[in-house]
């Protein structure tokens, strides 16, 4: 399996880029490969001098196939649980849906059983800087939710104000209204 390892990152190493026919005359063309169908293609037809098309030489040995370069077999990991069946042989790719949080218990766990985790070369160094990261976010949110109260209650202190200003308007036009009827005693005064 090691000479097998070797040999395919050796023919990677020498594997061409399979660029797009004309990617270098239009801007709008990518630089991914799609097969070149015209009738009167020279890449097509495969002429001297036109850059290398895919094909099934270039493919890895089978039993490599899927390996990463050191030869571990990788898996994604989404919680602590997908770690139970794991062995020396896998590589963890922790998925990109996986908050800090259990990034730091998948972590923690790999580190315990002695698993590779692709991306991280130091656990240590990447725990203290992810719990260090962890703890200003929450931090963070902690002062935001403590600013929210505060406007909250600023915004029912406004809106009682309002209710005690508008009662006390409704209760002096009411005293308004009666003063001038309080005023005249029977009518036939003039």
């Amino acid at each position: 399996m090691k000479s097998q390892l070797e040999t395919r990152n050796k023919m990677k190493s020498k594997k061409p880029e399979f660029r797009r026919q004309n990617v270098n005359r239009y801007k709008s063309f990518e630089e991914s490969w799609r097969r070149p169908t015209g009738i009167h293609s020279k890449l097509r037809r495969g002429f001297r001098g036109k850059w290398a098309m895919p094909a099934i030489g270039y493919s890895s040995p089978r039993s490599v196939k899927g390996l990463t370069h050191n030869g571990f077999v990788p898996v994604v990991v989404s919680n602590v649980k997908n770690l139970e069946n794991l062995g020396k042989e896998h590589a963890i790719v922790i998925s990109s849906n996986v908050g800090m949080k259990n990034r730091i218990k998948i972590i923690e766990a790999a580190k315990s059983k002695n698993l590779k985790v692709l991306g991280v070369k130091d656990f240590d160094k990447y725990l203290q800087e992810s719990k260090k990261l962890f703890d200003e976010r929450k931090n963070q949110k902690g002062l935001k939710k403590t600013e929210r109260q505060k406007l909250k209650q600023e915004s029912e202190k406004k809106s009682e104000e309002k209710k005690t200003k508008e009662n006390q308007k409704a209760n002096k036009t009411e005293t308004k209204e009666e003063k001038p009827n309080s005023g005249v005693k029977n009518g036939s005064e003039k």
